[in-house]
């Protein structure tokens, strides 16, 4: 659903979003143009830090690989720079 359609404005879900970063469940990333050196209109993606707790929220029905795949590749230098300290 999109924000559009949605009775919950978009400061309530901006502050949730915060809140979910906060507490190391989400992170927040704002998109870049490598070649264009720029910021890309849609201002940010948001992946799950431990795609277990998004399977879990969305009971195990919603697994799409390339969703998945693409958390797990975002995730992986944070993970391993974190095992080699």
């Amino acid at each position: 659903m999109s924000i559009k359609k949605s009775k919950i404005s978009a400061n309530t879900i901006d502050k949730f979003i915060g809140y979910f970063e906060d507490s190391f469940m989400l992170k927040r990333v704002y998109r870049y143009d490598v070649k264009g050196r720029k910021y890309i209109g849609t201002p940010y993606k948001i992946y799950f830090e431990d795609v277990g707790i998004r399977n879990a929220r969305l009971n195990f029905r919603q697994i799409e690989p390339t969703h998945l795949m693409e958390n797990i590749i975002f995730n992986h230098p944070i993970v391993s720079h974190q095992a080699k300290k």
